[in-house]
């Protein structure tokens, strides 16, 4: 380990970082094997290496790389691995997937970056896509509707033409000299 000066106390290493005190409890509960600690009493100390490796983690969690991925980054940092010297360019991603991929496929900060905005953009198509499925749903409803209004008028169309052919069938059964004499003009003759 260090200097005894170059060691932080965890306030410290809030204030250092930037981060909220919760996500720094968070990230380092978290990801506690890649902090490097010592122990003085009951006060744990963190080397100053630690507000870099919070930060990168910040950066990574920011750009929606999950945990595991984290930590296979952290692990390739640590192994000292050239393609992720520095994790601002590089970083190394465990082999997800098929078998024939090599494990330790290098993706940059730029392809995380890209991933996060296609999360984002799948996250505003599903929204779109619930909003689209409520206007289907109400469309729906409305043509539900419309065929009920429809099939009302039909049987309303249908009782008037069989009320008129009534009324025409009434009129052939009567003889012919009453068809041209109004009703009341009937009573008198």
């Amino acid at each position: 380990m260090a200097d005894a000066q170059d060691l932080l106390k965890f306030r410290e290493l809030v204030e250092q970082s930037g981060l909220p005190e919760a996500e720094v409890k968070r990230h380092v509960r978290t990801f506690g094997e890649f902090f490097s600690t010592a122990k003085q009493g009951r006060t744990k100390f963190y080397a100053a290496g630690s507000v870099d490796l919070l930060k990168q983690i910040h950066d990574l969690t920011e750009h929606g790389t999950n945990v595991p991925s984290i930590r296979g980054i952290l692990r390739g940092a640590q192994a000292g691995s050239p393609a992720v010297a520095d994790l601002g360019m590089c970083v190394t991603l465990p082999a997800v997937g098929h078998a024939e991929q090599p494990a330790g496929e290098s993706l940059t900060l730029g392809v995380l970056s890209d991933i996060g905005m296609l999360q984002a953009s799948v996250r505003e198509l599903q929204e779109e896509v619930a909003l689209l499925r409520g206007q289907v749903k109400d469309h729906e409803q409305k043509i539900i509707s419309h065929q009920q209004q429809l099939k009302l008028v039909r049987h309303e169309v249908e009782d008037r033409r069989m009320d008129a052919l009534a009324e025409r069938l009434e009129r052939q059964e009567q003889p012919f000299w009453k068809r041209f004499v109004p009703g009341n003009a009937q009573k008198k003759l």
